[in-house]
C-alpha cells in the first residue's frame, strides 16, 4: 500500500509559495526566447495539429471535440480513415469552410496525420481537442493522441 500524507493549510500554502517562486523564477532565465535586436516579436505562424492512434485498432471509431472560435462540435473518425476522409469529417465543424485546412499523412491506424489550418483561420490557435477513444476495437494498449506541433500566431 502507498504511504498516505496529509498536509495541514499552513503546510499547503508554503508548498505552493515555493512552487510558485520556482516557477517564476525559471520564467526569468530562457535563453532560447531572446529577443531580436530589432524587436520584431514572433513571427506569424499557423496552428498545427497532428493525430496518432496507438495500440493498432481492427475496428470502431473515435470523437474529437473540437473548439473554433467558440464553437465546440463532436466529430467522428473511423479507426482506419485516410488523410481526405479526415478533411471531409473536419469540413463538418461549421467554423472550417474547405479550403481552411490542409490535411496530410495517414492512412490510420499506422501512420499519423497532421491538420494545418490556413486561409480563413491562418494564424488561429485552435485548442488541442479532446479525444474519445472508448469505441475502437481490437489492437492493445488503444487509444488517441492529439498533439499541437505549432501554435498559430498571428503577426
Amino acid at each position: 500500500m502507498a504511504d498516505q500524507y496529509v498536509f495541514g493549510r499552513e503546510a499547503v500554502l508554503q508548498i505552493e509559495k515555493v512552487v510558485r517562486e520556482y516557477l517564476g523564477r525559471r520564467r526569468e532565465y530562457r535563453p532560447q526566447y531572446k529577443r531580436s535586436a530589432a524587436g520584431t516579436g514572433c513571427k506569424a505562424q499557423n496552428c498545427k495539429l497532428q493525430l496518432t492512434i496507438l495500440g493498432s485498432p481492427t475496428g470502431g471509431t473515435f470523437d474529437w471535440d473540437l473548439s473554433i472560435n467558440d464553437s465546440e462540435e463532436t466529430l467522428t473518425f473511423n479507426y482506419d480513415d485516410t488523410a481526405a476522409e479526415v478533411k471531409t469529417e473536419l469540413e463538418t465543424h461549421t467554423e472550417i469552410a474547405v479550403d481552411d485546412m490542409t490535411v496530410t499523412g495517414g492512412a490510420f491506424p499506422d501512420a499519423t496525420i497532421e491538420i494545418e489550418f490556413v486561409e480563413n483561420l491562418a494564424k488561429t490557435d485552435v485548442a488541442i481537442p479532446i479525444g474519445d477513444w472508448g469505441s475502437l476495437t481490437g489492437g492493445t494498449g488503444v487509444g488517441v493522441i492529439t498533439s499541437k506541433t505549432q501554435l498559430g500566431y498571428p503577426k
